[in-house]
């Protein structure tokens, strides 16, 4: 492992940073979102014992389509025809579980009126399966755009009156296309495991799937052949994290490099922008219908107040899903000309939406200013981390 001023230190020695026992982390198990993940990681270790189940051996045989014959199907019917003794044995694995949250589990797992494929838990999976679709579609259509560009990019690049800008624009355009055939074998590679993950299917270490994706194209000149080289890299943070660490202009140090995010993926037209109506007495927030978001709501739904109206109360955001760099290699090595890591600064505001409905327990202090509230489950929105753009 390498280290580098006060760090070296504490990689030698790392007990000495340790003052007593290092507690293991809890976990919120009444909340919503946790216990649905962890019942179909329940469902799908039963899946994995049968061997006349479908098992899937890339990540695209595993979430593509979620129709009967495919894996997220089969996960479906066998939750659904069975979801009484399912729902059973599982909850009765837990001790001090909500009765709350157990309810809710049972109402998002059992099909309504006993039909087929129609529990929150097949609605979950189908919209895991579209969204990877979709992710799949928008990389093959920047593919195809990047393959289209290329002869062009490449024509002025060899001109003689070609500029520094003109062998650039190749460089990126070569190096593009690179890491966009990387994602799309990483989505449809053999990791499956981890794109259920990512997508929202099974838990992970974050336990939400909130993880931003920085994607990184290293370029350099091969010594030998003194043509450009390129490779892909990804990194993932959680969304807390990331709005500062992977937030445009933000330098990231990784791997003995330091590289600076340059672009956020906002989707084939902008698409991946929304505007957003937030209340400012609750903290209400909802995405407008972008085919008219002058239709939004006069007043808050929750609260009542006329403050959602305003149009100051309205902004264009951003998931902050993914992001991404081309940096040269050589320039983006950390050397030893500065001991100081470059930070940029960000104004992060935290907008908590939290809906009374879901709280399912609160403690405070009295006569000061602190307390703790437990949701069983969070705003679609509070999930979400947003940039404004």
């Amino acid at each position: 492992m390498t280290g580098r001023g006060e760090n070296l230190p504490r990689l030698a020695d790392p007990l000495s940073v340790i003052n007593g026992m290092v507690r293991p982390p809890a976990t919120y198990l009444s909340a919503e979102e946790i216990l649905q993940r962890q019942y179909v990681a329940h469902l799908a270790d039963l899946l994995a014992s049968d061997e006349d189940r479908p098992h899937p051996h890339r990540a695209d045989h595993a979430i593509a389509s979620a129709d009967d014959g495919t894996y997220l199907g089969d996960l479906i019917t066998v939750a659904e025809r069975d979801a009484r003794a399912h729902l059973t044995r599982f909850l009765g694995s837990f001790t001090g579980l909500a009765d709350a949250a157990r309810e809710s589990l049972r109402t998002w797992a059992t099909p309504i009126a006993a039909e087929p494929r129609t529990s929150g838990l097949a609605a979950q999976l189908y919209q895991a399966s579209l969204r990877w679709r979709e992710t799949v579609e928008e990389l093959e259509r920047r593919k195809l755009a990047l393959q289209t560009a290329l002869p062009e990019i490449e024509r002025v690049a060899e001109l003689p009156a070609a500029s520094d800008d003109d062998k650039r624009a190749l460089r990126s355009a070569r190096a593009g296309l690179r890491l966009t055939g990387h994602q799309l074998e990483r989505l449809r590679g053999r990791y499956w495991i981890q794109v259920l993950e990512e997508f929202g299917v099974l838990p992970n270490y974050t336990l939400l799937d909130d993880s931003v994706v920085l994607d990184v194209s290293l370029t350099w000149v091969d010594p030998e052949t003194q043509e450009y080289r390129s490779e892909p890299a990804s990194y993932h943070r959680s969304s807390a994290s990331a709005l500062s660490e992977f937030a445009p202009g933000a330098t990231f140090y990784v791997q003995g490099l330091e590289i600076t995010v340059d672009a956020v993926d906002l989707g084939t037209d902008n698409s991946a922008i929304h505007v957003m109506a937030v209340c400012a007495d609750c903290g209400y927030a909802r995405v407008l219908d972008a085919a008219a978001p002058q239709d939004g709501p006069k007043a808050c739904p929750r609260c009542a107040s006329p403050s959602i109206a305003g149009r100051e109360q309205h902004l264009d955001v951003v998931e902050l899903a993914r992001v991404s760099a081309e940096m040269r290699r050589d320039e983006a090595a950390i050397s030893d000309r500065t001991d100081e890591r470059r930070r940029e600064w960000f104004s992060v505001t935290a907008a908590a939406d939290i809906d009374p409905e879901f709280i399912a327990r609160r403690w405070y202090v009295n006569d000061y200013d602190f307390g703790t509230k437990y949701l069983r489950r969070g705003s679609a929105v509070a999930h979400a981390n947003v940039c404004a753009c």
